[in-house]
């Protein structure tokens, strides 16, 4: 039983990682369409710097900001 919950939760992670990886794919085609470079782009933000809220990237990408939980295997 627990071998399949894993299954399945892994399979859900898959997802959410095919997801990410489409979503930024995306984002680097359509930059590169406008005549930019992502390196340009790309930059870390000024420490007073806010972030936008519930945007649709912010609700894809929320799911990875998270820390992994433990698997007890240690």
């Amino acid at each position: 039983m627990e071998l399949v919950r894993l299954k399945v939760e892994l399979d859900i992670y898959k997802l959410k990682e095919e997801k990410w990886l489409r979503k930024w794919q995306q984002i680097a085609f359509h930059v590169r369409q406008k005549g930019l470079q992502m390196s340009s782009i790309d930059k870390a933000l000024p420490d007073d710097a806010e972030l936008p809220s519930e945007t649709e990237a912010t609700q894809i990408l929320r799911p990875f900001d998270q820390k992994i939980p433990p698997s007890g295997r240690i």
